[in-house]
């Protein structure tokens, strides 16, 4: 009896004691992350972001937001972090924050252009509201901002854009499917800057381990993930 008392009670200790090692790092995981709606490379990002976290033991949340009201979300506290942002977006944080070490990968940015429009001056070129370095881009030019991408890119296929500013594994991946008419021209590359993945400053820890992930490179086919 005193030994199958002694058994009992190895097991219930070491099931506690796995328990209580679950129960803190479950407190180290941000429970909400803001990413952009309807935009291709941020959901292929999200993808790849999520299954990190899963292997770090956390069970993230990943909000669906239209751009700029990711910002506004972290900085009233309603989501922990946001899934990238180009480092010239922190001028916007209101809280502190921590960046990831190492970035997710670098984003090339172009204006893309309606071939059979390029010469129309007076049809708009697209961009995506609350993208800040495509909101900075279009301070003095005519341009029509967009909630989401998919818009854009519809209002491009309606002849309704003389073009659109895009990351250019975006424009790669609608391309490749045929789902822009007429096909492009890319004009001029505007932006190519690393991307960084954003957290509360309280999550420090876990951003340092996601951190030391991303050192294997997860990110490195975003552009196949992109296209799927």
């Amino acid at each position: 009896m005193t030994y199958m008392f002694r058994v009992f009670a190895f097991f219930a200790l070491t099931f506690f004691s796995f328990a209580n090692v679950a129960h803190a790092n479950e407190t180290e995981c941000p429970k909400n992350i803001a990413s952009i709606a309807n935009d291709a490379l941020n959901i292929a990002a999200t993808k790849i972001l999520k299954s990190l976290y899963e292997e770090l033991g956390c069970s993230v949340v990943f909000i669906e937001l239209p751009s700029r009201r990711g910002i506004s979300h972290f900085n009233q506290g309603i989501a922990d972090g946001e899934v990238y942002r180009l480092r010239q977006a922190e001028t916007h944080y209101r809280r502190p924050f921590v960046r990831s070490e190492n970035p997710l990968f670098i984003l090339s940015n172009s204006l893309w252009i309606n071939p059979r429009l390029k010469n129309q001056e007076r049809y708009p070129i697209g961009y995506f509201l609350g993208v800040v370095w495509q909101e900075n881009y279009m301070n003095n030019i005519e341009g029509k901002a967009f909630a989401d991408s998919e818009k854009i890119y519809e209002a491009y296929n309606k002849g309704h854009l003389r073009g659109f500013l895009a990351s250019d594994l975006s424009v790669a991946a609608e391309l490749s499917n045929n789902r822009l008419v007429p096909p492009p021209e890319r004009g001029e590359v505007l932006l190519e800057a690393p991307l960084y993945h954003y957290l509360d400053e309280n999550f420090s820890p876990i951003m340092k381990r996601l951190s030391a992930m991303l050192g294997r490179s997860p990110f490195k086919n975003i552009g196949i993930e992109v296209k799927n």
